[in-house]
């Protein structure tokens, strides 16, 4: 090895001089690589945990630094990285690289204590705060939300996502958060066209009814506060049902039928000791002519289309 190629860019290796095991990797500037790789086994950081063991188990002294081959095309500098990978690989133990792909950290197993570390650094307010800032914008193609939904829709998946959520309770603590993490939030005018447009043609089986129905048995609201009630009251103010809208309220209410006695007694005890205000008894009389009046127009057209 000439020291005037160590600038050059190519394959290197880390050889421990008595067992003949090696470190294998590739580099822009082979010299400037080395440096850091002494540099982080002096100090104890390598991010080979097997090199940096024999390291401070028998001292710098036991390695050299070999260039196994000069690359001058450094876009195929890993693929050549391989080829000496592949060439040298007879098991784990037969070479310091973490890694058994060059350029990819897959088949890379992680220590216990490092995943905890990991998780701990990406829960902290600023990990979750950065994560947030670059996701920030960003948009999915078309096909990444088709080969989205395509996986998600598989009975393997579903089975497992349900098999991941099953028996699992949210702590006061991240039920109080995510309240207040939504408190104040309101949705753009686009996003509610798209979830009304999502929703729209959705229809909940008879098996996903029956749960919705045994889930929301016995269950009671607790009282309404004045604040809630008058935020509910402004909210409906001024609403209109578009007339597919009123159809199909009316299709539904006549394939239901007639109230039973049961529910009618439920609604007449929940209307019982209710004060209506002059301004709403009027609103129902006024309603009440013009239905009547709407009413009285069609009989007459249907008695002489001529009258009108």
């Amino acid at each position: 090895m000439a020291d005037t190629n160590l600038a050059a860019s190519g394959i290197y290796a880390i050889r421990h001089i008595a067992s003949g095991r090696r470190y294998i990797g590739s580099a822009i500037n082979i010299e400037m690589r080395w440096r850091h790789h002494r540099k982080h086994l002096r100090k104890g950081v390598h991010h080979s945990r097997f090199l940096q063991r024999v390291w401070d188990k028998h001292s710098e002294s036991s390695f050299v630094f070999e260039i196994l081959e000069l690359v001058p095309d450094v876009a195929v500098l890993i693929e050549r990285e391989q080829h000496w990978i592949d060439a040298e690989w007879t098991g784990r133990a037969s070479i310091y690289n973490v890694c058994r792909i060059a350029g990819s950290t897959r088949g890379k197993r992680l220590s216990e204590e490092a995943i905890a570390r990991m998780k701990a650094q990406r829960s902290t307010p600023e990990a979750r705060a950065a994560n947030s800032a670059r996701q920030l914008g960003q948009k999915r193609s078309a096909e990444t939300k088709a080969r989205h939904r395509a996986t998600l829709s598989t009975p393997e998946c579903r089975e497992r996502l349900s098999a991941a959520q099953r028996g699992r309770k949210a702590t006061q603590e991240a039920i109080e958060a995510n309240r207040l993490g939504h408190t104040g939030r309101r949705h753009s005018q686009e996003t509610r066209e798209k979830m009304r447009l999502s929703s729209s043609h959705r229809r909940h089986s008879e098996d996903t009814k029956q749960k919705i129905s045994k889930a929301k048995t016995g269950h009671k609201l607790g009282p309404q506060s004045e604040a809630h009630k008058a935020k509910l009251l402004a909210h409906r103010i001024g609403r209109k049902h578009s007339l597919e809208t009123k159809m199909l309220i009316s299709r539904l209410a006549q394939a239901r039928g007639p109230h039973t006695e049961e529910t009618k007694t439920k609604k007449s005890l929940a209307l019982k000791g209710r004060i209506k205000t002059p301004e709403h008894m009027a609103k129902i009389a006024s309603s009440k002519r013009a239905n009547r009046d709407k009413r009285l127009a069609l009989a007459r057209l249907d008695s002489d289309p001529g009258t009108l």
